[in-house]
């Protein structure tokens, strides 16, 4: 997994370890307070922690980076709304 970061001053690139599972790449979304990531499948470790801090989750599998960002702006890229991929939404992480 490869979490670009948009930030006022651009985009920063940060890449996983092969050991941690993605877990390090979350502790940044976190950090830096991101609102959304794309990204592709995620394990149910992952998963929780992005949707535990109420950050949207949207499928990019299988475009760049560039397609990705201009089909979010668009509102034409597809959210992850639970781990099984399916539409429905459990409400297990929704913060009211």
């Amino acid at each position: 997994m490869t979490i670009h970061l948009k930030m006022l001053s651009g985009f920063s690139v940060i890449k996983n370890q092969e050991n941690d599972l993605g877990i390090e790449l979350v502790k940044e979304l976190i950090k830096y307070d991101c609102e959304a990531v794309i990204t592709g499948g995620l394990d149910p470790t992952t998963f929780n922690m992005i949707a535990d801090a109420c950050i949207t989750r949207f499928n990019g599998a299988g475009f760049t980076a560039t397609h990705a960002l201009e089909m979010m702006g668009k509102h034409a890229l597809e959210l992850i709304r639970n781990l099984e991929g399916t539409e429905g939404c459990n409400g297990l992480h929704h913060k009211h």
